[in-house]
């Protein structure tokens, strides 16, 4: 055999493989279920939630994707409808992950946006500062107000939570909270009679360790044994000094918050 006719003859069948190859495998992946998704692994989420997003996937997996594909195999799956649905079903998502993990399954993975107060009876604000519809109820929540000429930083968001946690264990449970066109802070009782203010660019560490000194410091710390209901507000906004109030005393008073500090300016 000529060498020029055993290179045509190799080149043939080695053509004519790769063509059987390719024809087997799309008939494996178009007809028959080696590649076929059964089930749907879905994490960060309740299993009632779970159970509905698996039913509306396996609506979208009957159908085909650009009318051609099939939609039900882990290699073509209708990846942007699925994301649609999750959003659409979980307003909280912050991220969704989706991929094969096995020739019958696709893993599903939820990030959901952690609330850390209330801007309305329905919408939250998350540590990054993103505002969202929650599905969860919001009433152990305080409720933010923001001005609208106001822009709060990630790092802001996370110091006011943290103070706001300091003041519920130590003055008053914390219900709202104003930031206000100046950038000063209002930490408010359920009521709305009692709160404290902070201004937004201040040290939220030394502003609570003056509020902790200030309270443990007489006359102010016996007020608040006797009537710390009424108080009207704790002003932390000059220096390191804590203006008070109470209702029905005329003069504020304000307390070096020192330890070493134990006389009283009024």
């Amino acid at each position: 055999m000529r060498k020029r006719t055993y290179v045509l003859l190799k080149r043939i069948v080695i053509r004519s493989t790769i063509l059987i190859c390719c024809i087997g495998a799309l008939y494996v992946y178009f007809r028959t279920g080696t590649f076929t998704v059964h089930d749907y692994r879905i994490t960060g989420t309740t299993e009632e939630q779970a159970e509905e997003l698996k039913k509306q996937f396996g609506f979208l997996a009957d159908q085909r994707i650009m009318k051609l594909l099939p939609g039900n195999r882990v290699l073509s799956y209708h990846d942007d409808e699925m994301r649609t649905l999750i959003t659409e079903t979980l307003s909280n998502t912050k991220d969704i992950i989706v991929y094969p993990s096995g020739l019958h399954t696709l893993t599903v993975k939820i990030q959901s946006y952690t609330p850390i107060f209330a801007v309305s009876d329905t919408h939250a604000i998350s540590e990054n500062g993103t505002v969202y519809k929650e599905i969860v109820p919001l009433d152990t929540f305080a409720q933010l107000s923001i001005s609208t000429s106001t822009e709060v930083s990630q790092s802001l968001l996370f110091a006011m939570k943290t103070l706001a946690s300091n003041i519920d264990t130590v003055l008053f449970k914390v219900h709202y909270i104003t930031i206000d066109e100046f950038n000063d802070i209002r930490f408010f009782d359920e009521s709305k009679k009692t709160n404290v203010i902070v201004s937004s660019d201040a040290d939220m560490v030394r502003v609570w360790s003056n509020i902790v000194s200030a309270v443990d410091t007489d006359p102010l710390k016996k007020k608040l044994l006797e009537k710390k209901e009424l108080l009207e507000y704790l002003d932390t906004r000059f220096g390191n000094k804590v203006f008070y109030k109470f209702t029905n005393i005329s003069v504020p008073a304000i307390i070096p918050p020192h330890e070493m500090a134990t006389t009283t300016i009024q």
